[in-house]
């Protein structure tokens, strides 16, 4: 099972919990993060406002692989985009 495979396991099965498994999710470098982890945390969030706070620095990205290091990948869990 690859590590994309595996977070989107997480996201449906989170998806199907009665509640949230947390309130709120603190994010740092957030530039890193991948869609497939995206998913799951967007998950986590349940469509709940100020459920997830994402931090990071597009000029500290480390990884060269795809990943919300792309300004157009940004956008809130309501769907609003974020950043200009």
């Amino acid at each position: 099972m690859t590590e994309s495979a595996v977070f989107h396991a997480l996201a449906d099965a989170q998806a199907k919990r009665p509640t949230p498994a947390y309130d709120a999710a603190v994010v740092d470098e957030a530039q890193d993060i991948n869609i497939a982890q995206l998913r799951f945390l967007a998950a986590l969030g349940a469509g709940r406002p100020n459920a997830l706070f994402f931090s990071g620095d597009l000029g500290q990205r480390i990884f060269q692989q795809p990943s919300l290091g792309r300004r157009s990948a940004w956008t809130s869990a309501d769907g609003r985009r974020r950043c200009a």
